[in-house]
């Protein structure tokens, strides 16, 4: 009886295809996301939460500086984070900036866990230090924050095509061709640079490391330098996606 209920199911491939498709088209959204916590876990051996922090910060900032401004003329729309006077920045000078001030951000608590007194601290300790960025980025954002909801703009254009019966944006397309870049360019980069090596040597074992002259602050602040631009790219990206509802 069992091998009959088996038997009776039925692959559907008008289901199963989109939902591939969709799927891969999705990971691209949080890839970048999940690169840059490796990156830097691998490194500090703690979990950056700060990168949460970037990741919500590079969402909320772009979508403030670069979504355009409705029309006046609706009174309910007054403080509704709709129709206030954002700036309406170019999007692609917006994004390089925001990756800068995201690696700034975290080069500086690269810096601090790897090349102060804070490195010899516990790792749960580093770990809540991490969190409690994270906590006091996200606190000054939902203190100033004004959206609604609203999805961020995309650099890509709506432009929309179908493979199947699955509608496939060109965010999504151009974002999993981000992730596919990134991921190349770091394994070229830790396979053929000198700094691929000192990252995968400390890496493996940070002691053995420092005996043999491996830069290892130079290193980790630039490794983190990396993640958080890598965060706000992330996060301006995912924006488009699941817009800019704080509360969920």
């Amino acid at each position: 009886r069992a091998m009959d209920s088996l038997t009776a199911l039925t692959f559907n491939h008008a289901i199963f295809w989109p939902a591939l498709i969709n799927g891969i088209t999705t990971a691209g959204l949080y890839g970048l996301i999940a690169v840059s916590l490796v990156l830097s876990y691998r490194i500090s051996r703690t979990v950056a939460f700060v990168l949460g922090g970037i990741v919500l910060s590079g969402t909320l900032l772009f979508w403030y500086l670069c979504s355009p401004n409705l029309s006046t003329g609706s009174a309910l729309l007054e403080g509704s984070g709709q129709s206030t006077n954002r700036p309406e920045l170019p999007m692609w000078p917006t994004i390089i900036g925001l990756m800068i001030a995201g690696a700034a951000v975290a080069a500086t608590y690269g810096f601090l866990v790897t090349s102060t007194k804070l490195a010899l601290y516990p790792k749960v300790t580093l770990t809540n230090f991490s969190l409690a960025m994270m906590l006091v980025m996200i606190g000054i954002l939902f203190k100033y924050n004004k959206s609604s909801g609203e999805p961020a703009p995309t650099p890509f254009g709506n432009h929309k095509f179908h493979i199947g019966i699955e509608t496939v944006t060109m965010h999504q397309a151009m974002t999993l061709v981000i992730l596919v870049a990134v991921v190349v360019g770091f394994t070229i980069l830790l396979q053929q640079t000198r700094f691929g090596i000192y990252v995968r040597d400390i890496a493996d074992n940070v002691e053995a490391s420092k005996l043999v002259g491996v830069p290892i602050g130079t290193v980790g602040t630039s490794v983190y330098a990396i993640s958080g631009a890598i965060s706000a790219l992330g996060g301006i990206l995912l924006g488009n996606y699941v817009g800019t509802d704080t509360t969920s």
